[in-house]
């Protein structure tokens, strides 16, 4: 049973530029930068002669000294003052947001009481947030351009939380996360055209289970987040329960999980070439508060790989990433920390052919025109930056629909954000955070990829085509890799873990089992089998079987899959030069051999006292004579 309420009659509010109090008028005309709107204006006028090439744009001349005299006469209490910059507010928006990238009629929100934002911190999902005086509702608005209208679509109960509202390809159904009436998460399909039709997906029914931020597939298959891991984050004592993505495929219900992961994935979305585009959490043998990686795979879960952030200190995370319209490569995200403020931060553009890490890919911030990102490593990396937002939709040519906090003491409102700086308002309301805008109108789908997995199958294949190329192994001379030592990991379930008690106490957070070895061939090249759906990590070893380096991360095959590396942390950006003979690949894949018997956990104990227990009793039996030869 769903906890919602249906309101018998639809009540409508609207609070624009035009009815703001004469503090909001105050902060919005210091979000004026004059050079921002006319550079906004030529813009449009240029990409849209017909719709936008008659604007007005003299006005913009005076546009500074014209601010500068209403803000001082709003400062000294001129009443008249607050009824003409009212006026100039209204001529810029209405200039800016004759964008016909908004040529829309209504747009989908989430609607909450500010008095809580419903956000999870950086480490959790949304089954860990406080729902005390928790208020919300998806909503609808309209007349973008005028005097916004929002009407109540679907309201939650109170105290439980709605919202993850994914539109389906043809933009008639909605897909939204609610809790059922034992306050566990389920996803639901709601008709737009007849709101009182709602049904429940059929994902993971258990009890002890949350499901949620669901994703349609080009095939309307369905990816969505789902606890039944029953792993938990460790450095909580896993009460945070780590989701991971599983399939629905409707015409069996048959359900895949797709990701085998440590820690949380997060927001998946298609792209248009037809992969998937999700956040991972990586909390295994490096900087836990920059771990936080943007990844990419395909609809049957094979070819995970990084998209941004690989060996990184900055950005700790991207939430809410969404591909640009038009746009093959690029990518918008809130740039967030890891402790600190909950999900919100930082509104930044990225095109990863420029690069994968650190801000070689960043395009801009927003605001930030013409001014380079710094990557600072900081663990709060958000928390004093302003303004804040959250849920970005990118409209395409560098406009994007946003939830903006411009503000510490300005409402959580809806704003088109532009690279030339400025943040037109749209919508906002005392007393409540406008979020996850999503225009509703059909969008193209993407390119439906077939499944390449052979479900059958126990195992998978990885070719790695020079152990050498990257950095990984700068230094090190051809032929020093002789074999390669395979790991995995047994991540802590719920109710494990914690500083003081960590499954690997004083040491990593999770158990390291080593699996065994594979051989390496004179041109570093290496192909192998591996047990699918397992994190598997990679230790380059040198002909004493010393560890040269370690792969601080994991991959992870799905059945009958072939995976390909290029290297030691080979970026993928650079060119891997003419094809070559991998002398690999000229034989079947190697199969693991095996370290003193199966895959199992090294334990000082076990491993190592005995070997300092028997150097001790031959250092009674035969003394080493000192010094002086006695």
């Amino acid at each position: 049973m769903m906890r919602f309420l249906l309101l018998a009659g639809l009540t409508a509010v609207g609070f624009s530029a035009a009815a703001q109090s004469p503090d909001a008028v105050r902060r919005q005309l210091a979000l004026v930068e004059p050079e921002a709107v006319r550079l906004a204006l030529d813009d449009m006028a240029a990409r849209w002669p017909d719709a936008c090439g008659r604007i007005d744009r003299a006005w913009c001349a005076d546009l500074a000294t014209h601010r500068d005299a209403l803000a001082k006469r709003l400062a000294e209490g001129d009443r008249a003052a607050e009824t003409e910059a009212r006026a100039l507010l209204r001529q810029i928006r209405s200039a800016l947001l004759a964008n016909p990238l908004l040529d829309f009629d209504r747009l989908l929100v989430v609607r909450r009481g500010a008095n809580n934002l419903a956000l999870p911190q950086n480490w959790q999902q949304q089954r860990d947030v406080n729902r005390k005086g928790l208020t919300n509702e998806i909503a609808v608005l309209t007349n973008l351009r005028g005097e916004p209208t929002l009407k109540t679509l679907r309201p939650a109960a109170p105290g439980t939380f709605i919202g993850d509202l994914p539109l389906h390809w043809d933009a008639r159904r909605l897909m939204f996360t609610a809790e059922n009436d034992k306050h566990l998460h389920r996803v639901y399909e709601l008709d737009l055209e007849a709101p009182a039709r709602v049904r429940e997906f059929p994902f993971i029914p258990d009890d002890d289970v949350d499901d949620y931020a669901g994703c349609w597939l080009a095939d309307d298959s369905v990816l969505f987040l789902s606890n039944a891991t029953f792993v938990g984050v460790p450095c909580v004592v896993g009460s945070s329960y780590v989701a991971s993505l599983y399939r629905w495929y409707p015409a069996d219900g048959h359900i895949r999980r797709l990701t085998f992961d440590q820690d949380h994935n997060w927001y998946p979305t298609q792209l248009a070439d037809g992969r998937v585009m999700y956040l991972r959490w990586e909390y295994s043998g490096i900087v836990h508060y920059v771990s936080r990686l943007l990844f990419t795979m395909n609809p049957d879960g094979t070819g995970q790989r990084e998209l941004y952030g690989s060996n990184s200190y900055w950005p700790n995370a991207l939430f809410y990433a969404r591909p640009i319209p038009d746009d093959p490569h690029g990518f918008t995200a809130i740039v967030s920390g890891h402790h600190g403020v909950p999900r919100m931060g930082e509104l930044v553009l990225f095109d990863p052919t420029r690069g994968r890490r650190e801000t070689q890919g960043v395009v801009q911030r927003i605001p930030g025109r013409g001014k380079p990102v710094e990557p600072l490593v900081k663990d709060n990396l958000a928390d004093d930056s302003w303004p804040k937002f959250l849920h970005p939709w990118p409209l395409g040519g560098g406009y994007v629909l946003t939830a903006c906090k411009p503000a510490p003491d300005a409402f959580w409102g809806l704003y088109l954000a532009d690279t030339f700086d400025n943040l037109t308002l749209i919508y906002e309301e005392p007393g409540q955070a406008i979020f996850e805008p999503v225009p509703v109108r059909p969008r193209p789908r993407p390119i439906a990829l077939e499944d390449h997995i052979s479900p059958g199958e126990k195992t998978g294949r990885v070719k790695v085509i020079d152990v050498y190329a990257g950095p990984g192994l700068a230094g090190v001379p051809r032929g020093t890799v002789k074999r390669l030592r395979l790991l995995t990991y047994s991540f802590a379930y719920r109710g494990m873990g914690s500083e003081t008690d960590r499954v690997g106490f004083d040491g990593p957070w999770d158990v390291v089992r080593i699996m065994g070895t594979v051989p390496v061939e004179a041109d570093g090249s290496a192909y192998f089998e591996v047990p699918a759906n397992t994190p598997v990590s990679v230790q380059p070893l040198d002909a004493q079987g010393r560890a040269l380096q370690l792969m601080r991360s994991w991959l992870t095959v799905m059945p009958g899959e072939l995976q390909s590396c290029s290297g030691c942390h080979e970026p993928q950006n650079s060119s891997s030069g003419a094809p070559v003979r991998i002398q690999a690949m000229a034989r079947p894949p190697s199969t693991i051999t095996p370290w003193h018997g199966p895959t199992r956990g090294l334990s000082f104990n076990r491993e190592v006292q005995p070997v300092l227990d028997r150097l001790s009793r031959a250092h009674r039996l035969y003394p080493q004579p000192d010094a002086g030869g006695r």
